[in-house]
């Protein structure tokens, strides 16, 4: 014999509703817009294989297609990268520019100083040192 309420909430998690009145059981469901998806994957680009190039929109579909595959229509992805030109955020964003990819003259995005990693940072203070290093020894 089962204890009293077992059967019951048992019935209620059935039907699909909580077993606990204000019971979070409830499924969420989250929505993506394609400017979303499509914001962090030129971010991603533009500091990763495309470090320090500027690239046009066109140059941009072609390889956002390459990397999320045919998940969202060329015009969705069209319709986002015409949103991250109008505000780029921390990306800079130039009105005609020799595309580093397609070498045409368009609107591009890039990142005008890129950030360096920690390794870049590391050699850039050693080069420093040693060009103090030397100075100095050439000094005494």
């Amino acid at each position: 014999m089962a204890p009293a309420g077992t059967t019951a909430q048992a019935d209620v998690a059935e039907q699909g509703t909580p077993a606990v009145p204000g019971g979070l059981d409830e499924e969420v469901s989250m929505s993506f817009t394609a400017e979303d998806v499509i914001r962090p994957e030129v971010g991603f680009l533009l500091r990763g294989d495309y470090r320090g190039q500027f690239l046009c929109s066109r140059c941009f579909v072609t390889l956002i297609r390459e990397r999320l595959g045919t998940n969202l229509s060329t015009s969705k992805i069209e319709r986002a990268l015409n949103a991250v030109f109008k505000s780029p955020g921390t990306l800079t964003r130039l009105p005609a520019f020799l595309c580093d990819l397609c070498q045409t003259m368009m609107p591009c995005l890039g990142e005008a100083r890129p950030r360096d990693s920690a390794v870049h940072k590391a050699r850039g203070r050693r080069s420093l040192l040693n060009a103090a290093y030397r100075s100095h020894r050439v000094n005494d």
